[in-house]
């Protein structure tokens, strides 16, 4: 098993650089936990992007979401990016929740990003 280049197509923030707090193996709803295991947490997950080697996360809704491949592009139909409701606040609060900041002042928006290494959860 080698390494990927993928694209993602997701809603959400990113947050700012540093160790997610919790554990990896404790508490289903710690960030630490969402990115690691690859789960989702009441409509929200939390995504790797740049490369394992240099992991940088993005808190985002869990649906809609999109892939693709390297070398297999994905048709992106633009009446899909609907916003699913209350997710602004739901991240907002979770980010409040734990402790987590926003790169500079973000808002929640859909967000293009690129991941290099080890396989993450599929959107």
């Amino acid at each position: 098993m080698g390494t990927s280049t993928n694209a993602y197509l997701v809603y959400g923030v990113c947050l700012e650089e540093g160790i997610l707090p919790g554990s990896m193996m404790e508490e289903e709803g710690e960030p630490r936990y969402l990115a690691y295991h690859g789960v989702d947490y009441d409509g929200l997950s939390i995504l790797i992007h740049c490369s394992s080697a240099c992991p940088l996360y993005i808190l985002c809704s869990a649906e809609p979401t999109w892939k693709a491949n390297r070398g297999s592009p994905e048709e992106v139909d633009p009446r899909r990016l609907v916003v699913p409701e209350g997710i602004d606040e739901k991240i907002q609060a979770y980010c409040k929740k734990y402790g987590l900041k926003t790169e500079g002042s973000q808002t929640p928006g859909w967000l293009l990003f690129s991941y290099q290494g080890w396989p993450q959860k599929t959107p």
